[in-house]
């Protein structure tokens, strides 16, 4: 296979980050990897015990298309108790 001239492949993002984890690991810095979106540190038990019992929770089942206006107030509420934020649930864009 041949790749184009154009393709550049040269760079990796998440090996520059390796390497600068190590780095900083090696000057005795505590750091927390979230370098490709997953924590390093360990889930805690009251969050893996809500998933299983959503398991069998029929309504967790579907897509959130089907279920949007109630996510939108949950979510609209948890700003606002989390950060004091008024959020209109029934408006989706985040700028005016």
């Amino acid at each position: 296979m041949q790749f184009a001239k154009r393709l550049n492949l040269q760079v990796n993002v998440f090996a520059d980050m390796d390497r600068a984890k190590a780095r900083a690991i090696a000057a005795g810095q505590d750091l927390i990897d979230l370098s490709l979106g997953s924590s390093d540190l360990p889930t805690e038990a009251h969050v893996i015990e809500a998933i299983a019992q959503s398991l069998f929770d029929p309504s967790t089942h579907g897509y959130l298309l089907f279920s949007r206006q109630a996510f939108r107030r949950a979510a609209a509420n948890w700003y606002t108790q989390k950060f004091g934020i008024s959020v209109d649930p029934e408006n989706p864009r985040c700028c005016p």
